[in-house]
C-alpha cells in the first residue's frame, strides 16, 4: 500500500491543540486525516498498445547559440522548448541529437522521456569548443538511421546551405534567433570582431525555412507536431491504482455517528461478523515471513516457492521474487522480473537497471549487459556498476561472472510491510514529471562534438 499525499499527515498534530473531551470524535478526525492523504493499493504494471509517432530532435550547440536576443539564451530557450515538446506528447518516441560540426547521438529513440531529461540536463554547454555549425553532417548521420520515417526537429540559429529532402527527411525547424539579431562575446563579456575589425552580429538564417518542410519561430512553434504523416504501433506501460481513502472515511463517519447517537451494546457485538470477509490472499503475510526466513537464512529456492504464493502482488514483493530467483542462480526468470517493474523514481530506475545489466553478465550477454549499466549511470554515478562496467569491457564470450553488489542495496530483502517506506515515486500532483537526476557526460562525447575544432576556419 502507497500514500500519494503524505503532508496531510500534518494535520494531525492540529488535533494536539483540539480542546475535544471526546475520543471518539478526535479519534474520527485523525481517522478522516488518513483518508485526506489518499492511500491506494499499487496495481501491476500492464502494456497498453497505442499509436505512436518517431521523432528525431536535433540541438545546435554552437557558439552562437549563446548569444542573448531569446533570453534567457538561445541554447536554454532551445531546451526549455524540447522539455515541453516532452511533456505534451508523452506517448511519442524520440532520439536526442547535439550538433555543432560533428553530431552526437545523446539518447537513442526510447519512449522513456525521463531519460531523454537527463541527458539533455547532463550537457554542458561550456565544454564545447567547436563554434561552427554543419547540418550537411547532422544530415549525413540521421539518413544512417533505421526508421521508417526521418522526422527532424531541429532547433538551430542557422548552417550551411544543404537539402533535407536529398536525405529523405522530413523536416520542421525552429528558428531560435531573432532578425535583429546579437553581437557575440567571448567568455569574458569581450564583444567578438572578425578579421576585418568588424563587430560579429549572429542573425536568424533565412536559409533555415527554403530547406524546412515545417518552419516555426521560437515563439510561436506548434507543440502538437502534426506535420508527422505516419504512425506506428507500439507500447506503453499503464500502472493503475486502487483507491482505499474510502475505508477510512467510512470508519470515520461511523465513529462520527457513534459520537452522537447512541447504539445498544448487543448491536455493537455485531458488527466484527458482519464485516468479515472471504477475499483471497489472507495468508500472504504468513508467506511473506517465511520468505523473508528462508531469503536470510541463504535458502533462496525456498524463498522463491513462498514469494510466489502470495496472491498480492506489489512493487517490492516483485522486487525481492526477483532477488530471490536471482539468488537461486535462475538468472533468465530474474530478469524478466526485474524487466517488467517499471518506476519514474530515478533511484530505483538506476537499480533495477544495474540488476539487470548483472543478469545480462551472469547470461554471458555481455553487451546488454554493458547497456543496462551505461543507462544505470545516466542517473547518477555509482563505483559498483563502474566496477562491474571495468570487468566486462573486454570480454565477448560467456565465462563465470561474479558481479560486484550494489553499495545501497546489498541484495537485502524488504518485508512488505516496510514497502510504503520504499514506495514509488509517483508524477507530482498536477501531474508534472518529478526531479531528474542527471550525470555529466563523459569527455569523450565532448571529443566527438569538439573534434576538429582547432582547424575551423571563419566558424561564423
Amino acid at each position: 500500500m502507497s500514500i500519494l499525499y503524505p503532508q496531510a499527515f500534518i494535520l494531525l498534530f492540529a488535533l494536539f491543540f483540539l480542546k475535544e473531551k471526546s475520543r471518539l470524535l478526535t479519534l474520527s478526525l485523525a481517522i478522516m486525516i488518513v483518508a485526506l492523504s489518499r492511500p491506494v493499493l499499487t496495481q501491476i504494471t500492464q502494456k497498453e498498445r497505442l499509436q505512436s509517432r518517431e521523432f528525431i530532435i536535433a540541438l545546435d550547440l554552437s557558439y552562437s547559440m549563446q548569444a542573448e536576443d531569446i533570453k534567457p539564451s538561445r541554447v536554454e530557450k532551445s531546451k526549455a522548448i524540447i522539455k515541453e515538446i516532452l511533456r505534451k506528447n508523452p506517448n511519442d518516441r524520440f532520439t536526442l541529437f547535439a550538433f555543432t560540426v560533428n553530431p552526437l547521438i545523446l539518447c537513442p529513440s526510447t519512449s522513456d522521456h525521463q531519460l531523454l531529461l537527463a541527458a539533455l540536463d547532463s550537457l554542458k554547454v561550456k565544454n564545447i569548443l567547436t563554434h561552427g555549425t554543419s547540418l550537411q553532417k547532422l544530415f549525413d548521420r540521421i539518413h544512417t538511421l533505421n526508421m521508417p520515417q526521418k522526422n527532424l526537429i531541429l532547433l538551430s540559429d542557422g548552417g550551411e546551405e544543404t537539402q533535407a529532402e536529398t536525405f529523405d527527411i522530413n523536416l520542421c525547424s525552429i528558428a531560435m534567433a531573432s532578425k535583429k539579431g546579437s553581437i557575440l562575446k567571448d567568455r569574458h563579456a569581450k564583444a567578438l570582431k572578425d578579421t576585418n575589425g568588424h563587430l560579429i552580429i549572429s542573425r536568424q538564417n533565412p536559409l533555415l525555412k527554403k530547406i524546412s518542410t515545417k518552419f516555426y519561430y521560437h515563439d510561436n512553434f506548434d507543440f502538437s507536431l502534426d506535420f508527422v504523416t505516419q504512425q506506428t504501433l507500439s507500447q506503453k506501460d499503464r500502472r493503475g491504482y486502487f483507491e482505499l481513502f474510502w475505508l477510512p472515511l467510512l470508519f470515520s463517519i461511523v465513529l462520527f455517528f457513534l459520537h452522537y447517537v447512541k447504539i445498544p451494546k448487543r448491536i455493537l457485538a455485531l458488527i466484527p461478523f458482519l464485516t468479515l470477509s472471504g477475499e483471497a490472499g489472507i495468508l500472504d503475510w504468513y508467506y511473506l515471513k517465511q520468505a523473508q526466513t528462508s531469503y536470510h537464512d541463504s535458502a533462496y529456492k525456498e524463498a522463491v516457492e513462498n514469494y510466489s504464493m502470495v496472491e498480492h502482488k506489489t512493487i517490492q514483493s516483485q522486487m525481492n521474487l526477483a532477488n530471490a530467483y536471482y539468488q537461486a542462480g535462475f538468472y533468465t526468470k530474474a530478469k524478466r522480473l526485474y524487466d517488467a517493474l517499471k518506476t519514474t523514481n530515478p533511484k530505483r530506475k538506476k537499480i533495477l537497471l544495474f540488476k539487470l545489466g548483472n543478469c545480462a553478465a551472469k547470461l554471458g550477454d555481455y553487451v546488454s549487459a554493458r547497456g543496462y549499466y551505461h543507462d544505470a549511470l545516466v542517473f547518477g554515478e555509482d563505483a559498483d556498476i563502474l566496477y562491474n562496467l571495468k570487468r566486462i569491457k573486454d570480454k565477448k564470450n560467456k565465462e563465470d561472472f561474479s558481479p560486484k553488489k550494489s553499495g545501497n542495496e546489498k541484495e537485502k530483502v524488504k518485508s512488505d510491510k516496510s514497502s510504503s517506506k520504499a514506495k514509488e515515486s509517483q508524477n507530482g500532483k498536477d501531474g508534472s514529471a518529478p526531479s531528474t537526476l542527471s550525470r555529466p557526460l563523459g569527455f569523450k562525447a565532448y571529443e566527438l562534438i569538439n573534434k576538429g575544432y582547432i582547424d575551423e576556419k571563419k566558424p561564423w
